[in-house]
């Protein structure tokens, strides 16, 4: 018997929550809140976007009379005859996003191979490492990779032991793309990995019995059943990939129109709304297009039951040969992902204020840091918002999981998509509409509406967690307390929530990691309130300070120290 059918005979023979049901619908209860933020704080900035691509001035007018289509003819036949800016905008970001396409498929597609089928020993340490990246914020990420490629960086020091002198690839295209492709890498990835873990083992004893040379199980088993993992990663890394800003604007330094660069300019310095909306309304058909089908595609219960078997999918074992080669692959991977952030921690303890050879160790910068009364407050502004985001996200997120996994209710799948799919909208778009629609609205900017909006993008992080999670309990256990004689609310205190708890306390470090290190949210919403990441944007594009490292190299650690918390709340529970 379900959890649901248990509460239903509970309602009818009288047990502590039938007076509560006859007023309530209880997984109405747990999902009504998630849904709400969304609909006010997602649907509404999503919409007014929209609206505002069909006005003839920056004035919002809600008379249908008073619209008019002649921006998006200008953006359209701009597009499509290739001229003018639009005509730059389109090739630009179009090979942007196809080249990193291109190349993160090349790079995850070995790797996710290697992870399901070759790797044995140390798999979670090099998840692990895979994952890290994506803990810090983008604007870190980039900064990594301008202190590493920048002139007298921590790449032309190395050069110059060798005596190469090479020149600097940034502010060129070739640096957005490889900023692209370092950025949205985990994203193709992971998909891959979670669709080759899906194929069953016995596909492989059947083909080798058969006689089949691993050229012929790659070419006829693997290739075409990890093909919905490559469709999947192809289409979230094209999407994300649309909306780069931050790699274009730092790594590309103005050398390269994009679609996000050029949604910037409309909204900043040109300061047309409506053309600016156009240009976000198109990204926001492909991203919503694409989330919806992703969603439609993605089965939760069933990366719930690849991520508890993963650990025994590998099959044969490997020569010492084969070894090096596939550990050595994955461990390239793993060190091209980390080059930013050792960048950034090796320029923060350099003496140098640029990196120069020979290295001299100090923690001069990180005193300086803490010292310094902007910086304070930025960091006490971003405690202000991580922590209430992280208590918000992890309580909606959680019970909208609770609901969305342990109840059958009408439209569920149509819940579940409409909650995930911020997640899969490129964050400048999400800030963007955020900034208009709080305008309009007159619910301004600052602390409180910043956090609003973060828990908009962060509460479905967190419910996505909390579901794989929630979905990897085993049936039995429930079926087994009931036969006890446990009632409903003692079930869910002493089953339910303790087995989910790894997956809260997860989801509750996602949600202030990623709080911690958001730039394109807060720097819409903040206001005048100056925050870590801001500051450290405006100094890369206002002025670069030799301070600028130690901070980002603290906001590495502090993610870092949350990932660390986080598996060792999940190894006390597991031994509790």
């Amino acid at each position: 018997m379900s959890v649901l059918d248990q509460l239903r005979r509970d309602v009818g023979s009288g047990s502590k929550v039938a007076p509560l049901s006859r007023y309530v619908d209880l997984p109405h209860v747990l999902i009504a809140p998630i849904v709400a933020v969304l609909l006010v704080m997602f649907v509404g900035p999503m919409a007014i976007l929209a609206l505002f691509s069909v006005q003839s001035g920056n004035e919002l007018m809600l008379n249908p009379t008073t619209w008019t289509l002649a921006s998006y003819e200008e953006f359209v036949v701009g597009m499509v005859t290739g001229s003018g800016v639009y005509g730059q905008v389109l090739s630009t970001t179009t090979l942007i996003s196809v080249a990193t396409v291109l190349l993160t498929l090349a790079i995850s597609f070995p790797a996710a191979y290697a992870l399901a089928r070759k790797i044995r020993r140390f798999k979670t340490a090099l998840l692990v490492a895979l994952i890290l990246p994506l803990l810090t914020s983008v604007t870190m990420r980039v900064l990594g990779w301008v202190m590493f490629l920048m002139k007298g960086g921590v790449l032309a020091g190395l050069l110059d032991l060798l005596g190469i002198t090479v020149e600097s690839i940034l502010y060129q295209e070739a640096a957005i793309i490889l900023g692209t492709t370092y950025v949205y890498l985990p994203y193709m990835l992971f998909p891959i990995y979670l669709s080759m873990l899906s194929i069953p083992e016995s596909l492989y004893t059947a083909a080798s019995d058969l006689g089949a040379s691993r050229t012929k199980v790659f070419r006829d088993v693997v290739l075409p059943l990890s093909k919905p993992g490559v469709v999947i990663g192809c289409l979230f890394v094209f999407v994300l990939s649309l909306g780069a800003s931050v790699e274009s604007e730092l790594l590309g330094g103005g050398s390269a129109f994009t679609m996000a660069s050029n949604i910037q300019y409309s909204f900043g310095i040109a300061q047309n709304f409506p053309l600016g909306s156009v240009q976000a309304t198109s990204l926001l058909a492909i991203a919503g297009g694409t989330g919806v089908y992703i969603l439609s595609n993605l089965d939760l219960a069933d990366i719930a039951d690849r991520s508890g078997t993963a650990g025994g999918h590998t099959a044969n074992a490997n020569s010492d040969v084969e070894n090096a080669i596939w550990y050595g692959y994955v461990l390239l991977v793993v060190l091209f992902l980390m080059i930013p952030i050792v960048a950034i921690i090796v320029a923060s303890t350099h003496e140098a204020r640029v990196f120069v050879l020979p290295y001299e160790f100090t923690l001069d910068w990180y005193r300086e840091v803490l010292g310094n009364g902007t910086i304070r407050t930025a960091i006490v502004n971003t405690l202000k918002i991580a922590i209430p985001v992280t208590i918000i996200s992890t309580v909606i997120g959680t019970a909208g999981a609770i609901g969305y996994t342990r109840y059958t209710f009408a439209r569920r799948e149509l819940f579940k998509i409409f909650v995930l799919l911020p997640i899969f909208f490129p964050l400048i778009l999400i800030g963007l509409g955020m900034s208009i629609w709080t305008s309009t609205i007159g619910f301004g900017y600052g602390i409180v509406q910043t956090i609003v909006g973060e828990v908009v993008w962060i509460a479905p992080i967190v419910m996505f967690v909390v579901s794989i999670t929630a979905l990897g309990i085993d049936p039995d256990m429930e079926r087994a307390a009931r036969d006890l004689g446990a009632d409903t609310t003692k079930l869910y205190r002493d089953i339910v929530l303790p087995l989910i708890a790894d997956g809260v306390i997860s989801g509750a470090i996602f949600a202030f990691v990623l709080a911690w290190n958001n730039y394109y949210i807060a720097s819409y919403m903040s206001g005048s309130n100056i925050l870590v990441t801001t500051w450290i944007h405006s100094r890369l594009t206002q002025g670069f300070s030799a301070l600028v490292p130690g901070v980002a190299a603290i906001l590495f650690y502090i993610s870092l120290a949350g990932v660390i918390a986080a598996f060792g709340a999940k190894r006390l529970l597991s031994k509790g």
